[in-house]
């Protein structure tokens, strides 16, 4: 049997752990996956997933190749610049997956250069939209090795977990860690606005990170507290999508979409900001794209109060991102990535 460990960075869970999870869980029966990670809430949910998880320090050099040494696998999986960056530094084979297309991308700074070694040392570089490789500032050396492997969602698990029930209904469902790049401070501000017009809108906010205390006081202080619940993290995330009417996102900078992609299998109309890879999945047939927060409210204001607009843009929303779940052809890429680090060690 082929082995191949998945390395990450965080002891979180959320975009980038949860593809990761669920690579190890669809992997053929020829191939064991191991999830390598810091202690946290990140290895207690792939445990509950069924995913062999081993604790790692993975800003360790010396811990990484304990791990590879005493696994011995086939192929390492890194999982984002940093995780790549210190495989790189162990002198392990791995591919690097790139999950985010950071504004530091743009220029010239020690992140940029240490993706540039990344890309040298790597056996394959898997970005989840073209926009990772068209903004790096050394594109150059990144396309040698580059590969756009969108993520892959499972639509029967998304609708199996929906099914949950929830004790509430809302309008607008927003899924993303409280960090600068998913801008929750600025969803709130939204419903702040559309607030004006729809007294009653009711939203849920799933996701921790350091910007949930200042959101929630945001939202109190804007007169919020009875329209938006805050819920935290969840590990069936999918029940709330279903429980709400419209998705939104309001990043500044998205490496794929993932929530996108969910919510849209729901039969959800997707609202967001034209950024990254939810430029390859929202469109004006099952959501919108906005310029700005005032065309977001104006758009939920219509889906909300426009049944027919509404209905017109749910019933496009499945089928929109069905190319996003072919689940054998994405496996066979990455086995044809894997097979890249036996033959090299992106040297």
């Amino acid at each position: 049997m082929k082995k191949v460990v998945h390395f990450i960075i965080t002891d979180v869970f959320s975009g980038a752990e949860s593809v990761a999870a669920h690579i190890i869980k669809n992997l053929p029966s020829d191939w064991q996956g191991f999830y390598a990670a810091p202690e946290g809430r990140g290895l207690k949910t792939v445990r509950a997933m069924g995913v062999n998880a081993i604790p790692c320090n993975t800003s360790d050099i010396k811990d990484i190749k304990r791990v590879f040494d005493e696994i011995k696998p086939d192929a390492v999986h890194a999982h984002d610049p940093r995780m790549s960056f210190n495989c790189a530094l162990a002198g392990i084979p791995f591919v690097a997956h790139l999950h985010n297309n950071n504004p530091w991308l743009r220029k010239l700074c020690p992140n940029s250069i240490a993706l540039r070694y990344v890309c040298k040392r790597s056996a394959r570089v898997l970005c989840v939209s073209q926009s990772i490789i068209d903004e790096y500032i050394f594109k150059d050396s990144m396309v040698k090795k580059a590969e756009v492997l969108h993520n892959c969602v499972d639509a029967d698990e998304v609708k199996n977990l929906a099914a949950e029930p929830v004790s509430d209904k809302f309008d607008l469902c927003f899924v993303g860690r409280m960090e600068e790049e998913k801008d929750p401070l600025g969803f709130i501000r939204v419903i702040a606005d559309l607030k004006k017009q729809l007294p009653n809108v009711r939203a849920v906010m799933l996701g921790e990170g350091s910007l949930r205390a200042e959101a929630e006081a945001l939202a109190a202080s804007l007169g919020l507290s009875e329209n938006i619940a805050f819920k935290g993290f969840d590990r069936n995330p999918y029940k709330y999508m279903a429980a709400s009417k419209v998705g939104v996102l309001t990043s500044k900078w998205e490496g794929f979409g993932l929530a996108a992609v969910e919510q849209l299998i729901l039969s959800k109309p997707f609202v967001a900001y034209p950024v990254g890879g939810l430029v390859n999945i929202v469109n004006d047939e099952n959501g919108k794209l906005c310029r700005d927060s005032a065309q977001m409210r104006d758009e939920l204001y219509m889906l909300l109060t426009d049944g027919q607009y509404y209905s017109k843009k749910s019933q496009a929303a499945a089928e929109s991102v069905a190319r996003f779940c072919d689940r054998e052809d994405y496996t066979n890429r990455l086995l044809k990535a894997y097979s890249l680090c036996g033959k090299s060690r992106g040297d």
